[in-house]
């Protein structure tokens, strides 16, 4: 995205919402009584997110719907992100022309087109994002189900995932201890050292 663009999108949101309407340190910092103002808002972010034509475009939408409090509108921009192109290219090979080379033997060579893909950072932050969102809609199983595809592609923040705000809901429930002590080593700490007493036959 172009630093145009970005200017663009903060200007939107700096018209729709003045500095003084947001509560210090909420997601859900609207004041009460603006509710045409968000709504003008939303239509922006929305047309943000349908003219977005990478990851990072979609990113940056989603995580100021996420930041406003309109967590199913950042969860759409996110999913769409997830299914846009990155920053990662990738040589895709195809046969120039089907069938038998003209002049007898192998098919007549390959063409190749660029591709972009999603790096493994994208896709660690997008499962991620995903994963917050689903915590502050209220729906554990699909939250953590995505934490564990961000782990699965690479991430390792476990201070993050303790500490971060946006997952407290889904904090103490079994998918997310499940989830820990699969991922984290230092979750069942100090029960992950062996009893001493119990080595030599007593409790």
């Amino acid at each position: 995205m172009s630093a145009s663009r970005v200017f663009m999108i903060v200007v939107a949101l700096l018209s729709v919402y003045p500095t003084s309407s947001f509560f210090v340190g909420s997601h859900e910092g609207i004041a009460c009584g603006r509710r045409p103002q968000m709504a003008s808002f939303r239509l922006k972010m929305s047309e943000e997110a349908a003219r977005a034509e990478t990851f990072r475009e979609a990113e940056i939408v989603g995580l100021e719907l996420l930041k406003t409090g309109m967590y199913q509108d950042a969860l759409n921009a996110f999913e769409l992100g997830m299914k846009l192109p990155g920053s990662k290219m990738d040589i895709l090979r195809k046969p120039m022309i089907g069938g038998p080379s003209p002049v007898g033997g192998a098919a007549s060579g390959r063409e190749g087109s660029v591709v972009y893909g999603l790096d493994e950072f994208e896709r660690q932050a997008g499962y991620y994002n995903l994963a917050c969102c689903y915590a502050k809609l209220g729906k554990p199983s699909e939250s953590v189900a995505s934490l564990r595809s961000a782990f699965r592609s690479g991430f390792d923040d476990w201070k993050t995932v303790r500490t971060d705000p946006d997952m407290e809901s889904i904090r103490g429930t079994p998918e997310y201890d499940a989830l820990l002590q699969e991922v984290d080593p230092k979750f069942n700490f100090p029960n992950s050292f062996p009893n001493p007493f119990t080595m030599f036959g007593k409790q």
